[in-house]
């Protein structure tokens, strides 16, 4: 995303399972924002996925699929959030993934710095985007209490759009 040099060159780019949110700044992330507005034809529209920290539970949760050979439960994906300390907006991420019949495991940990949805959405207009709307779901609820919203945004131009 920090190497994006395209310009008028997109219909859409579309940022999802919290990618944006690696940014390590609100700088960076005003920055990579503009990119993708420059990235794009008028008219174009970004999609982006975002974790928003405040909404985050601080419960382990766990998911069960079946494996590559269909075994019931043979994968185990446990998951969990943390806020650190006097950091409203970041979200540590933790996930542990198991597969039996495979017999791998792997853990990863990850922080996610710009983990407000509407600091993003600010960003967002500071980076020329118009028409920003913050949605809880793919099925453009009102954000209000979703951990993973979805922000939509519109570059100016292309048929009379504003």
């Amino acid at each position: 995303m920090q190497e994006l040099e395209e310009q008028s060159t997109y219909h859409a780019i579309v940022s999802l399972s919290w990618t944006i949110n690696y940014c390590e700044s609100y700088t960076e992330l005003v920055d990579v924002l503009h990119r993708f507005y420059q990235a794009l034809r008028p008219g174009g529209g970004v999609v982006l996925q975002i974790a928003h920290a405040k909404h985050a539970p601080v419960e382990v949760m766990e998911d069960r699929e079946p494996g590559p050979g269909g075994q019931p439960e043979d994968v185990l994906f446990l998951y969990g959030f943390r806020r650190p300390p006097n950091q409203l907006d970041e979200l540590e991420a933790q996930y542990v993934y198991a597969c039996k019949s495979l017999g791998e495991m792997m853990h990863e940990k990850h922080l996610l710095h710009v983990a407000d949805a509407r600091a993003v959405a600010s960003c967002a207009q500071k980076a020329g985007f118009k028409d920003i709307q913050l949605f809880d779901s793919f099925q453009r609820n009102a954000f209000s209490g979703a951990l993973s919203p979805f922000l939509v945004a519109r570059k100016s131009g292309g048929g009379g759009e504003t």
